[in-house]
């Protein structure tokens, strides 16, 4: 198993789909949507507490 077969499994969208896009930095992670909430629930946090 080379590099890219180990990780593929973390980007939910290479299951499905050739991901061809050239203009984008990336395919997203299944790990981005858990870490962008608990940023964004962590900036709601912190706004309540000024």
């Amino acid at each position: 198993m080379d590099l890219a077969e180990r990780y593929r499994d973390r980007f939910p969208i290479l299951r499905d789909t050739t991901y061809l896009i050239n203009h984008s930095l990336a395919a997203m992670p299944a790990a981005a949507e858990e870490r962008l909430i608990r940023y964004v629930v962590s900036r709601r946090i912190g706004k309540r507490s000024r």
